[in-house]
Formats: C-alpha cells, structure tokens, sequence
C-alpha cells in the first residue's frame, strides 16, 4: 500500500514538471515606433529649374527680377565739384605755365590747354581734397579776377541704387550660368545665352557709371580762361607793306574797269532793243502830247 501511493507522489510530481516545463513564456509587447519628423519645405528659386524631356516646358524667368541683398553700410558722402575762373593776367604764356604747374604739385593734371593772340584757357584736375587750395593758387595768379563760379553736386544716393542694382544684376547672372549648367535641350541653352547678354550689358553699363562717379568725385575739375591785362596796338601793323597795298590798289582798278567794260558790251548787245524801245515811247509820247486843232 506505501509503495503504491509512493508511486502516485512521484508520477504527480512528474506530471506537474512536464506541464510548468511545456507552459509558454510570456513575450514582451513591443514598443510603438517613433512619429516621423516633418520633412523640411525647400525654399524656391527666383527662377524655374530646368527638367528633363519628360517633365514640363523649359521656361526662363524674366530678368528684371529683383534679389534681395543684405542691407547697405553707410557710404561715404560722394560729392562732384567743379570750378571755373576768369582771370586777368600780365602775361598769359606764363600764367599757363603757372596753372599747370599749381595741378601737378597738388597731385592733379591738365586736361587741355589753348593760347591765342586774344587770350587762353586751361582745364586741370585736382583731388578732390585740394579743390578749394587750388582755386586760391589760380586766383594768386591774375591781376584781377573777373569771374569765379564753382558748383557741387552730390551723387551719393545715384552711386547707392547703382551698387544695389549691381548686386541684383550679378545675382542674375550666376542664376542664369546654374540654369545653363541645366539645360537639356538646343532652344533651352540659346534662351538663357540670350538673357546672359542682357544682364551682362546691364552689368558692364552700371560699372561703368559707377567708374565715372568715382573718378569725378575723386578729382575735381577746374576751367580757368586768361586774358591779358593790356593789347597794345602798335602804329604801323607788322602785315602791312607799301608795295602789297599799290597791287591791291591796281587790282582793284582793273576789277572796276571789267565791270564797266562788262556793262558796256550788255548795252551794245542789246542796242536794237532799246532803239526799238526808245521809238515806241518817243511816238507814244509825241502821239500824246498832239492836241486837236
């Protein structure tokens, strides 16, 4: 009787082993995956990229588009100043000789100069910086100053919309070189070459404004006009010649006597015509002046 309720434990214990070994294992619930970010929106170009054959018309955007740039540092007041004087001098070779050399000790140049018998005039560049020295220096010069007038102008705000409207232009440009870089097909690449030249001469043609801006305002001009003090005028002019005066008398004689000779053969040639004349009126007036008896 032990041995059989023996053998009952041990089969138990057996069954109850098998069924906690066969149990299944619990799984862990996996974790919900992470929300995606938001992609990022790219930001457009000004001007349309250019696709492929299978995608839309190629199109090149006008490029009078304006591409905004960063704000503008404070420029330097641009002022352009010029000057003019009329002098009255002793000697006017050396107050040319004079002007010329006030420009080159203050850094400057002549433009042009002239001299005539009656007067002479001169155009210097000066730095702008010594404008108002050289004026005084020209002025030392003259015996009296008969006139001086000088003007400002400034261009300051003309040379700020320059810079700007280069930067826009110059932005064009490298669009327009990314386009092409792009560009698939013949008509495409001769549209964008076009507009290339367009905002390439806009280019060239604002620098250049921009050139003369800076060089008038850096050197300033001046226009000085001479006159002598005195014009003496001697008794007996230097041309003149006793013998060229008797020929100019001679030939003078000799156009007369043409002119009348030239009057009498007309009168001889038409000779019947005022005879036939002088008749008709000699009878209409006798004719007339015949009273009834």
């Amino acid at each position: 009787m032990a041995k059989k309720w023996l053998s009952l434990v041990v089969l138990a214990l057996l069954g109850l082993s098998i069924l906690v070994t066969c149990a299944p294992s619990p799984v862990a619930e996996p974790a919900a995956p992470p929300k995606p970010l938001p992609a990022a929106t790219p930001t457009p170009l000004p001007y349309p990229t250019p696709v492929g054959p299978k995608g839309p018309e190629f199109s090149v955007a006008d490029s009078s588009v304006s591409i905004a740039g960063p704000d503008l540092p404070s420029t330097e007041r641009m002022i352009v100043r010029q000057g003019s004087l009329s002098l009255v001098v002793a000697d006017l070779a050396q107050a040319l000789q004079k002007a010329a050399e006030t420009a080159t000790n203050l850094g400057g140049y002549v433009v042009y100069s002239s001299q005539q018998e009656e007067g002479a005039s001169i155009a210097l560049r000066v730095p702008a910086e010594k404008f108002e020295p050289a004026l005084a220096s020209l002025k030392a010069l003259a015996v009296r100053v008969v006139n001086e007038d000088t003007r400002s102008q400034d261009v300051t705000e003309e040379y700020v919309d320059l810079e700007a409207s280069l930067r826009n232009w110059e932005a064009a440009e490298a669009q327009y070189l990314e386009i092409l870089k792009k560009a698939w097909d013949v008509e495409g690449m001769v549209r964008v070459q076009q507009e290339l030249v367009n905002v390439r001469g806009q280019i060239e043609r604002i620098k250049g404004r921009m050139n003369y801006l800076e060089r008038t305002t850096a050197m300033s001009q001046i226009d000085v006009s001479f006159q002598p003090s005195k014009s003496p005028q001697p008794l007996v002019r230097p041309e003149w010649s006793p013998g060229e005066t008797l020929r100019g008398a001679l030939r003078s004689l000799a156009s007369f006597g043409q002119r009348l000779a030239g009057v009498g053969i007309w009168l001889l040639v038409f000779s019947p015509l005022w005879i036939v004349l002088g008749l008709i009126i000699f009878f209409v007036l006798r004719r007339s002046t015949r009273r009834p008896g």
